[in-house]
């Protein structure tokens, strides 16, 4: 899982918005760019799709998004309006495949 800017971004907005009442994120009148990132966090099993156009945080959504909220309310990450337009936010699965690529020098595991 990769977080990037815009992707924090959307999920600021998906979790304050169901802490303040809405039911679900509608995609309805959103740029082509933003439904490519709510496609994509639903991809990564952060958004469930119901219906055509309505997203709702999954368990490990709002875990992510309670996570991203807390380390920037705390102040052990910026805000994220304030992060650089190309950082990532990278998972623990894909530090440890570079881990072990690393490691392995191009020989694959048996």
């Amino acid at each position: 899982m990769i977080i990037t800017k815009p992707h924090a971004l959307l999920l600021k907005e998906i979790y304050l918005g169901k802490l303040s009442g809405d039911e679900f994120y509608s995609k309805a009148d959103k740029e082509p760019e933003i439904l490519e990132y709510l496609n994509q966090l639903h991809l990564m099993g952060i958004l469930r799709l119901e219906d055509l156009d309505k997203y709702h945080l999954t368990y490990p959504g709002m875990l992510v998004a309670e996570t991203l909220l807390e380390l920037e309310e705390k102040g052990k990450i910026p805000k994220i309006e304030d992060w650089d337009e190309g950082f990532r936010w990278i998972g623990s699965e894909e530090l440890a495949m570079i881990d072990v690529s690393r490691k392995c020098q191009g020989r694959c595991p048996e």
